[in-house]
């Protein structure tokens, strides 16, 4: 099953972005619906516009909402401490969406590996999309675990 990172709900709501990155999501939960955090919502909707509240609400119903537990917030505590240490500045944000996808035991999908360097890359996939300006556009996702 897969945890569905903000960097890829956000595409789903826009005009230019939205076909393509649909279909991946439709095609990964065609056995079950794909999951999202707490947080990922929070983030999406932190960014509307009130003309789009209730589009935006109810695309991220179509997901299993994942809260923050006690388990997930100690996770994340300790991955902020030791990456820290390393040097690393990471967002409590994306340290909540990796550690639920941690203590879930899900892959999480998502365009920034960067945000998540304790989690691998176990696949990658091309997303090929035509931009706003009409140029072919190809992005990398990485399904981390």
């Amino acid at each position: 099953m897969y945890l569905i990172d903000t960097s890829m709900i956000l595409p789903c709501l826009w005009q230019s972005t939205r076909e393509a990155h649909v279909n991946l999501l439709l095609e990964l939960g065609e056995e079950e619906a794909p999951f999202v955090s707490v947080i990922t919502r929070f983030e999406v909707m932190a960014g509307t516009i009130p003309e789009f509240l209730k589009m935006n609400r109810g695309f991220l119903d179509a997901f299993q909402q994942l809260e923050i537990d006690p388990v997930i917030a100690d996770r994340a505590g300790l991955l902020f401490h030791d990456w820290k240490k390393k040097g690393h500045s990471l967002t409590a944000n994306d340290l909540l969406i990796g550690a639920t996808a941690q203590i879930h035991d899900l892959a999480l999908v998502t365009k920034n590996a960067k945000h998540f360097p304790y989690l691998t890359a176990a696949e990658t996939r091309k997303l090929q999309y035509l931009s706003r300006a009409g140029r072919k556009t190809s992005e990398t996702i990485y399904f981390m675990r």
